[in-house]
């Protein structure tokens, strides 16, 4: 895909047959916990990207934009770029000052994906991940790499 365009747009209702199945199938359900914060993935806006190759929801938060979660169908080929450079174009168009996320610890390819596109680390919430599992139990206790999953680090990328 890369060197292509791919097409981004705004999920509407008749996607949501598409959207639920999806994120179960990534994140065990439709949920995911930021800062101590259960959030319903399906109550939020979501971009979707070419025919349903990847997606990504977020919140408004202030005035900045929070990801909640981005997934690519298949990784390394511009899906995960092609949405997170739609969400901030869009929102630098609304006068937003930035974009933030939230990972774990363990997802090395996900913080050198938001590093490598402007995204710097402002903080980090060791054993936040302990506290998250008492609101989603499923929060498996070791993630890729073999590496236990215990602390929240938070991006951000000026708009």
């Amino acid at each position: 895909m890369y060197g292509q365009t791919i097409a981004i747009r705004e999920a509407v209702e008749a996607d949501t047959v598409w959207i639920r199945p999806f994120l179960e199938s990534r994140w065990g359900d439709a949920t995911m916990v930021v800062s101590d914060v259960r959030v319903d993935l399906m109550k939020v806006p979501a971009l979707i990207a070419g025919n349903n190759e990847g997606l990504l929801t977020y919140r408004v938060v202030d005035d900045e934009v929070e990801i909640l979660s981005l997934d690519a169908i298949v990784a390394q080929k511009g899906v995960g770029t092609a949405l997170v450079t739609h969400l901030c174009d869009s929102f630098r168009e609304l006068g937003s000052k930035a974009i933030i996320v939230s990972t774990t610890n363990d997802n090395l390819d996900g913080l050198r994906f938001y590093q490598t596109r402007g995204f710097q680390i402002t903080e980090v919430r060791c054993g936040a991940i302990g506290k998250a599992r008492l609101i989603k139990a499923s929060i498996p206790l070791t993630g890729a790499y073999g590496i236990p999953v215990s602390d929240e680090i938070k991006l951000r990328r000026p708009l």
